[in-house]
């Protein structure tokens, strides 16, 4: 039971396929909780800066947007809860793109929005078309099914249901003789009591 190979049925995708998405899902993960991480390390000076940008409340959207790049970058890295993760780290994008670089032009040398566009896309990637096979929410996905197949075959088995021993251990331990018509076991003996005495 437990060495048989449990097979689940998944759409299966060429390996480069799966290579490429798992690199730029991995080199998303990274460049956002890289940026994340800046913050978190200097979080007076990143609180300001969401305060000089005149968007409500501050002291709630400065932890989101940090949350969203930090955890959203972790999360894609390691294919943990990515559509959640991609969400986050689309919505953080949106937000710098709307209220920072819009009005900068594209080019990221004046300032403008090509690079959180870019960042932006590959979040909307990912929250549609998954993390690929390579990624713990794959691993986790096909554990749970193969636990839920065992358990279905578990609960399909028929009862147990013990062969009737009745009269089977009386027949092993009795001795050869009973076995044995009465007439011949009395044969048996008088013949021994006969020669004894001679």
């Amino acid at each position: 039971m437990f060495g048989r190979r449990i097979e689940i049925d998944e759409p299966e995708q060429p390996a480069t396929t799966t290579l490429g998405q798992t690199v730029l899902r991995v080199a998303l993960g990274v460049i956002l909780a890289a940026h994340g991480w800046q913050k978190v390390m200097d979080y007076s000076a990143w609180r300001a800066q969401v305060g000089e940008l005149g968007l409500p409340a501050p002291e709630i959207l400065a932890p989101l947007a940090l949350a969203g790049e930090l955890l959203g970058g972790l999360g894609l890295a390691f294919g943990l809860l990515t559509r959640l993760a991609a969400f986050g780290a689309f919505c953080v994008m949106a937000l710098a793109i709307a209220t920072v670089n819009l009005y900068n032009g594209l080019f990221a040398e004046n300032g403008g929005f090509e690079f959180p566009l870019i960042l932006a896309a590959a979040s909307v990637f990912f929250l549609a078309a998954g993390p690929g096979p390579i990624s713990l929410d794959t691993y986790l996905r096909r554990r749970s099914r193969v636990r839920a197949i065992q358990r279905d075959e578990t609960w399909s088995r028929p009862p147990y249901q013990p062969v009737p021993d009745e009269g089977l251990y009386d027949d092993a331990r009795a001795p050869r003789d009973r076995h044995r018509p009465h007439t011949e076991r009395g044969r048996h003996y008088s013949g021994r009591g006969s020669s004894s005495r001679h």
